[in-house]
């Protein structure tokens, strides 16, 4: 309490991020999982399954490359089938990717329109059985992102540091196809996606809740 009157009846909230994006959508998964003699589960040729991922994008952080033809990002993603009697082949793992822009307009200010190429090698295991495997997954995006870069008190809620970086929201189809543990399955789906900026701080929430 007395460090949030030291700070002009505000809770501090320590905050240190780095660029990043996040999708999350659903799908079908094709051709996996199929019967297993231990679970019982009955033939499945497709199932529901959610896919999300999350990833690091450096190049974000500088204005220079708002515009940037090519970009390298990196991070964790998880397929979740929708259907209890396959939760126990949910995966997840890591990725590493690059995107491609296909498309590029102005809308206003530093706000830009982009449509995105994304590939990536992916390295997936399964949640509750041996096996993994790896394979590869695609996307084609549409977004709209503004540059923003903020200093000390000018954010909403006021931020005592530094964000630098993108916003943005779209949309995206996305695909794949895996080989985990000796089955080959692939994805394909509809996802939304968004990206925020590095933030590296002190956010200060106010106590009357009026920012």
């Amino acid at each position: 309490m007395a460090l949030a009157l030291a700070f002009g009846g505000c809770i501090p909230i320590p905050l240190a991020l780095p660029p990043a994006e996040a999708s999350l959508g659903l799908g079908a998964a094709v051709g996996n999982p199929l019967p297993s003699p231990t679970d019982g589960s009955p033939l499945s040729e497709a199932e529901p399954v959610v896919v999300g991922r999350i990833g690091v994008t450096p190049q974000a952080m500088w204005p220079e490359q708002h515009r940037r033809p090519i970009e390298l990002d990196g991070g964790y993603l998880f397929h979740v089938f929708t259907n209890e009697l396959r939760h126990n082949r949910n995966r997840h793992g890591m990725f590493i990717g690059l995107s491609v822009l296909a498309g590029d307009w102005w809308v206003a200010g530093n706000w830009r329109a982009r449509l995105i190429l994304r590939g990536s090698a992916d390295y997936l295991v399964l949640q509750a059985r041996p096996g993994d495997g790896g394979g590869a997954s695609w996307a084609i995006g549409f977004e709209v992102a503004d540059y923003v870069q903020v200093v000390s008190d000018e954010a909403r809620p006021p931020l005592l540091g530094l964000a630098a970086g993108e916003v943005a929201i779209g949309a995206e189809l996305f695909g794949s196809v895996h080989t985990i543990d000796g089955a080959e399955y692939g994805t394909i789906g509809f996802a939304i996606r968004g990206r925020w900026p590095a933030t590296l701080g002190v956010v200060l929430i106010p106590l009357s809740g009026s920012f």
